[in-house]
């Protein structure tokens, strides 16, 4: 074809024709439009280094050439849709032998503006020259040069980053199934290519496999062509099983669709809402939901939330874990779960705290993806059960604090370590998981921050802040030096100190003896007495196994007692034994409910509370304070007191 002399403007390797008859389409009457043209070669030429550079064939482009130069063609097309003009922003015309791209006149104050336009069109000349559009294999080719017109754009600052492709998208239906062409997919390989460090996020894309689909794949299924998504070779080992997972994560989204006729969503044609609802917080609770996910594609479920706690129940005796499980998939190991913008911990498992007195409205929006590790046919459904347990926990805070050192919190029904929504905050010093280092003597207020699982925003894709609850642990005080605990019954003190790990048994007389594992000291008004080590374990045998020893080791709920290992933290063991949380679970044991009632602090202060546990025929009332650490037992008229805090005792040498 021999060039016609109505060119509306060229440059080094474009030149623009109006596409009717034998004018320049108003252009030489019309400033914008000849600036428009002109910048829109300019972005052509920006398009085509910057493609050449990432290594596309930018010379092995089907688009048609002026047969004296070789320049490429482009065409203003002065027709609207309606008269057969080109239908959208810019289309590419691929029905002949040469590929034709025109740019409506109407839109080429657009398409001088935002340079993915072009680049997008210009790509579709490198992928074929025959017309594919509607083909089975059509939807690769878009999500090609959609990726790439896309990171062209967002390089010259029309786009931002990683998008959001609101149209054309159904996570629940096959990756291969779009609506309509491969319009959203696009975002999927610009996700890889971020993550593979690809340049520009589509250097990638340059190789043969994604521009020659229509030479490979001729005649195949639409499902086919994910064969080059698991690719190691092609996806720099980003296979679509590692990736596909992640990216359902990043569109954490569940607007509703501006034209509900396709889809409900925007990313979803329709979301399955079940409320879980837990009856109580002091027991287990369990239920199960059926779904299904097709291959390559998700199965999407809201999460609703409804927990009950008793109304007098402090917020601390109201914590749970729940644990969310995919089960029974078939196979199980194509399926991947993914809460809000979360991939799970364990793909198949994840484990949330809960604080039950002020719970989220929400688990979370749950997707669950059905991936197989290769590549294979058509999709076929992969039928699951998402199951939903719910467990009381507990905190139990140290028996002492002591200024510059650690000390742990126990965690009660749960491993710290299978959930990542909490967190300890302390008043004075640091926390670390469970433990709290107080910076200084006095009191520190420890508290539980719990995060809901929610990150999704009302729109966008961008996590959110957390709504978050709070829960107080205590006030505790924190000891300058020592940890102790100290069991007094009439004149006789046994002081427990953590330093060294013994207890100190002392009378009024002056007389004490001291007890650490396997070991033995007396103390005398002279000073300390030698003893042999032959004496030291007759002593040690002879205490342990008398009859008084014998009874204090089976106090409440001591399984396997040891009365050589009560010797060495006797005050520490009997206040665990006789703490809130160990009656509470005796009482439970034999049957009857737990009760206790506000009470006066010995020797002062708040929130004390007092029970009467029943050993044998004995009734033992039982004073605590407001950490639930016992304060007075009185057993058969006789009180026996416990304190915390730091005192001076003695150490024995060589402890």
């Amino acid at each position: 074809m021999a060039d016609a002399p109505n060119y509306i403007a060229e440059s080094e390797h474009f030149r623009l024709y109006c596409n009717a008859g034998d004018h320049d389409c108003g252009a030489s009457n019309d400033p914008a439009l000849a600036q428009h043209s002109r910048e829109m070669l300019d972005n052509m030429e920006a398009a085509y280094a910057w493609l050449d550079d990432l290594g596309f064939p930018v010379e092995e482009s089907h688009l048609e050439r002026a047969r004296s130069d070789r320049k490429f063609r482009l065409r203003l097309d002065p027709n609207s849709a309606a008269n057969g003009g080109c239908v959208g922003d810019a289309c590419t015309d691929v029905s002949g032998a040469d590929s034709k791209l025109l740019i409506p006149k109407s839109n080429v104050a657009m398409a001088a503006n935002d340079p993915s336009l072009l680049a997008h069109e210009f790509v579709h000349t490198l992928q074929r020259a025959v017309d594919v559009r509607g083909s089975d294999r059509f939807w690769m080719d878009e999500a090609t040069a959609t990726a790439i017109g896309t990171s062209f754009g967002t390089k010259y600052g029309y786009g931002v980053d990683l998008y959001e492709p609101k149209y054309y998208m159904s996570f629940d239906r096959p990756f291969y199934d779009v609506v309509s062409d491969g319009y959203g997919n696009w975002a999927y390989l610009l996700g890889v290519g971020q993550n593979l460090g690809s340049r520009d996020m589509v250097a990638y894309l340059s190789k043969p496999q994604f521009l020659n689909i229509e030479e490979d794949f001729h005649g195949a299924s639409p499902s086919a062509l994910m064969d080059l998504l698991y690719d190691k070779d092609l996806v720099g080992g980003l296979t679509f099983d590692q990736e596909s997972p992640k990216f359902v994560a990043k569109m954490n989204n569940i607007e509703p669709s501006n034209d509900p006729g396709d889809s409900a969503y925007h990313y979803y044609t329709d979301i399955e809402d079940h409320t879980v609802s837990i009856p109580a917080t002091d027991a287990s609770h369990e239920e199960r939901f059926d779904g299904s996910a097709l291959t390559y594609a998700v199965a999407p479920m809201r999460l609703k939330l409804d927990v009950t706690a008793k109304p007098d129940a402090e917020p601390r005796d109201t914590l749970m874990m729940v644990d969310l499980e995919v089960t029974d998939g078939s196979p199980r190991d194509d399926l991947t779960l993914v809460i809000e913008h979360k991939q799970a911990d364990k793909p198949l498992q994840e484990t949330l705290m809960l604080d039950g007195s002020n719970p989220p409205d929400e688990l979370g929006f749950v997707r669950v993806v059905n991936v197989p590790s290769a590549a294979q046919g058509d999709a076929s459904p992969n039928r699951f059960e998402l199951e939903v347990r719910a467990r009381p926990i507990g905190l139990d805070p140290p028996g002492c604090l002591r200024a510059g050192e650690p000390a742990g919190f126990a965690a009660r029904g749960f491993d710290p370590e299978e959930a990542d929504n909490w967190r300890l905050e302390a008043d004075n010093g640091t926390t670390d998981g469970l433990s709290v280092t107080p910076a200084h003597s006095g009191e520190v207020n420890v508290s539980l921050e719990v995060d809901s699982p929610v990150t999704r925003g009302q729109t966008g894709l961008e996590p959110v802040t957390q709504e978050t609850s709070r829960v107080e642990l205590g006030r505790f005080k924190v000891a300058q030096d020592d940890c102790m605990v100290r069991l007094s019954v009439g004149p006789a003190q046994a002081t427990y100190t953590s330093d060294g790990s013994y207890t100190e048994y002392r009378t009024p007389s002056g007389r004490a003896l001291y007890f650490k594992q396997g070991d033995i000291a007396v103390y005398k008004q002279s000073g300390w007495m030698p003893i042999p080590a032959p004496a030291k374990q007759m002593v040690i045998g002879r205490i342990s196994g008398s009859p008084l020893m014998g009874g204090l080791a089976q106090g409440a709920l001591k399984e396997d007692a040891d009365t050589e290992a009560i010797l060495p933290a006797m005050p520490l063991e009997f206040s665990r034994r006789f703490s809130w949380k160990n009656i509470r679970k005796a009482t439970l044991l034999s049957g009857k409910k737990t009760q206790r009632s506000a009470a006066p602090c010995p020797g002062g202060g708040e929130g004390c509370t007092e029970t009467v546990f029943r050993m044998g025929p004995h009734a033992i009332p039982i004073i605590y304070d407001a950490q639930d650490r016992p304060l007075r037992a009185v057993f058969k008229n006789q009180p026996v007191e416990f304190a915390y805090g730091t005192w001076p005792i003695r150490r024995p040498p060589g402890w």
